[in-house]
């Protein structure tokens, strides 16, 4: 056991060597750091308070002088929301059905409730829906204020329901990427695109090995090819948690980005790069011993990946829809917890995505290994 280990612990470090000392490392930090750049300045308008519209969101509201407190929020904001009176609901939905307002707002009337209506998906609708929200919140608050004192179980029983209902209504309608800047986005989503790439490098590393003779070498000196399996995985690892190191503090340097606490990103760190280290040994496994058709493939697995999992095209502009159905993904798993833990978020809050990447390690491990020993048996 204690010579496997040293083995290993050889082998790691002498492919973490060949990546480090390879002059394409220079582009595998420069070149996120250039888009993130590009990005946070060129698209800086559509993150949080910082979003202004070209021209002013046209809002046609129905029986306004039942949503005065909503009304007159919305018109604090003349340079993002333009409010126009309809004659009845009928019109307010017309206008937004043929396109002449991007957004109605029909008041209660009756047993009929408040109705905000917009395309789905609409950064409109989105902005609509966090006014509604906060403005509801500010009136209940001004009724529990108005009422007068009651005994003490009823208040607490009432505070505590009051309690559940806020948190369960934060936990439906914030999202880990509201209220973040373009910088802070940005530099979280490419350094979670680009971990991989750092993490997969070790293994098309490995793949050459196989290719000039270097493996068999190693192999007649008495290493097993667990233990060399086991090296590459873990030079993958670690790798991808270096890598993200010297970009959170580069990033922290150049562009602000606090990363916040420090355990909590560690945990997310090792966990995301456990990850991408088993996804890649999980393509090696799959594609045939070709350094070039490995590094090709492992180029757009990863690029497709960062398109689904909201690194390179920001989830403040997809519908709803779209962040829901990619969320189990591994780098948007990643993506949500960094996104928390700029925000404020401790261990305890980035659990869930703990456990998913942990998860998704274990099965992919799982999966590589099998395809390796049912597949690949005929390899020494």
């Amino acid at each position: 056991m204690t010579a496997s280990i040293r083995q290993m612990g050889v082998i790691t470090a002498h492919l973490i060597r060949k990546v480090a000392f390879n002059p394409a490392v220079v582009w595998l930090i420069a070149m996120p750091l250039v888009i993130i750049y590009i990005l946070g300045i060129t698209m800086h308008g559509l993150f949080s308070a910082e979003f202004t519209p070209v021209k002013p969101y046209r809002i046609v509201v129905a029986l306004p002088e039942e949503a005065g407190f909503l009304v007159e929020r919305i018109s604090r904001a003349p340079k993002h929301f333009a409010v126009e009176e309809a004659r009845d609901a009928q019109e307010a939905r017309q206008a937004v059905f043929q396109r002449q307002a991007d957004a109605a707002i029909v008041a209660a009337d009756g047993d009929e409730p408040l109705t905000v209506i917009a395309p789905p998906g609409s950064i409109v609708l989105e902005m609509l829906a966090g006014v509604v929200q906060a403005s509801l919140e500010q009136e209940a608050q001004q009724v529990a204020a108005a009422q007068p004192p009651v005994e003490n179980g009823s208040r607490e029983e009432s505070d505590t329901g009051a309690r559940s209902a806020g948190a369960a209504d934060g936990a439906l309608s914030a999202m880990p990427w509201e209220g973040v800047g373009s910088f802070e986005y940005f530099s979280i989503g490419l350094i979670v695109m680009f971990m991989a790439f750092a993490s997969h490098s070790a293994m098309v590393h490995c793949v050459q090995d196989r290719s000039t003779g270097a493996y068999l070498r190693i192999r007649a000196l008495g290493v097993t090819r667990a233990v060399y399996l086991g090296a590459g995985i873990t030079s993958g690892m670690l790798l991808g948690a270096g890598f993200s190191l010297v970009m959170a503090v580069i990033t922290w340097t150049l562009f602000r980005v606090v990363w916040g606490n420090a355990a909590a990103w560690a945990l997310m760190t090792i966990a995301g790069a456990a990850s991408v280290a088993s996804l890649s040994f999980l393509l090696t496994a799959l594609l045939p011993s070709d350094p070039k058709g490995v590094e090709n493939a492992g180029g757009t697995v990863y690029s497709l990946l960062a398109f689904f999992g909201g690194s390179t095209v920001p989830l403040t502009i997809m519908p709803r829809w779209f962040s829901e159905i990619f969320s189990w993904l591994p780098n948007r798993k990643m993506l949500d917890g960094y996104l928390k833990i700029v925000k404020g978020a401790g261990v305890k809050e980035i659990e869930q995505e703990l456990f998913g990447l942990a998860a998704a390690a274990l099965i992919m491990l799982g999966l590589a290994w099998l395809v390796v020993m049912l597949l690949k048996r005929e390899e020494v």
